[in-house]
């Protein structure tokens, strides 16, 4: 099976078999397996509150769990303010 390239984290490439039963991930650039192994323990903590999700809205709070790992260090009202004013 022809590996098939996911992209992540900026600057890196990560490859998989295609089946995530079997899956292995091979990390390039300067991120790396440390970095996948930091998000999803971030999101298993933010979303173990939740006490379990309804699949349909699974992918919303991951994406929101992406959106504050990768602005974790930065000021969530200063950037969410804006958008929110231009509804």
């Amino acid at each position: 099976m022809k590996a098939k390239p996911l992209n992540l984290f900026s600057g890196s490439s990560f490859f998989t078999s295609g089946s995530w039963t079997t899956s292995f991930l091979i990390a390039r650039g300067h991120n790396h397996i440390n970095g996948i192994e930091s998000f999803w323990g971030y999101c298993k903590m933010r979303l173990a509150k939740f006490h379990g999700l309804k699949s349909e809205d699974f992918y919303l709070h991951l994406k929101e769990s992406e959106f504050r790992f990768n602005n974790r260090n930065e000021d969530l009202y200063k950037i969410l303010i804006p958008v929110v004013k231009e509804f």
